[in-house]
């Protein structure tokens, strides 16, 4: 992501972290690209006091998923980043977080100046059904306990935080159907698979880096 910034951003270009938690994003674009008008948007109020102390960014409280916030903004953006949030947009079902997830690149695409460019930073799992399990058998444990359960200490617990993993084509199609967005670059980091998640039946974790332009 940071290479390619590098080669598209103009120092007075401003760019939007969406769901920037507490700001290590942020900390890493201010420190190693030319892009000065830095902004921040997170429901956690926490975060964005960690986020405050890391550069000069302007922070905003709020969801991505708030149409009044995301108007109040405009089409002001010439770069917005999204990541790894479209899997914590949880609805009761999985089809509800996927249209939660649908809804939050709308969004961010409403911020973006015509010609501008959305990063989507995911994680992925593949077989869906796998992810489908994982979803409701977190969601279950999450009413027993509010603490992260994960006796075999791997990245995938039990309980909270409840998840919704998307394929890598799940997510090629859900942001090329955003009207709008054009795809024009994606990448993938494949993740060393554990035995015990062969034996849960994943055949394949990666963290994939999508960019799409805005094109109306």
């Amino acid at each position: 992501m940071v290479s390619l910034l590098n080669t598209l951003a103009k120092e007075e270009d401003s760019l939007v972290d969406i769901g920037c938690g507490t700001g290590q994003t942020l900390q890493l674009i201010s420190g190693q690209t030319r892009i000065r008008n830095l902004f921040g948007i997170d429901p956690s109020l926490n975060s964005l006091v960690e986020a405050r102390n890391k550069g000069d960014f302007t922070l905003i409280p709020g969801s991505i998923l708030d149409d009044a916030l995301v108007a109040s903004f405009g089409p002001r953006f010439r770069f917005a980043v999204l990541a790894f949030v479209l899997h914590h947009l949880i609805g009761r079902t999985r089809v509800e977080s996927w249209r939660r997830a649908q809804a939050a690149l709308t969004n961010a695409t409403c911020l973006l100046q015509q010609g501008g460019y959305l990063f989507v930073v995911e994680e992925i799992v593949h077989p869906s059904f796998v992810a489908g399990y994982a979803f409701y058998l977190k969601k279950l444990f999450s009413h027993i306990s509010a603490e992260r359960i994960d006796p075999l200490k791997t990245d995938f617990s039990l309980g909270a935080p409840v998840v919704s993993y998307l394929t890598t084509y799940q997510l090629r199609r859900m942001v090329s159907g955003t009207l709008g967005l054009r795809v024009v670059n994606m990448h993938a980091q494949e993740k060393a698979l554990r035995r015990v998640y062969r034996l849960a039946g994943i055949n394949r974790i990666a963290t994939v880096t999508l960019v799409a332009q805005k094109t109306l």
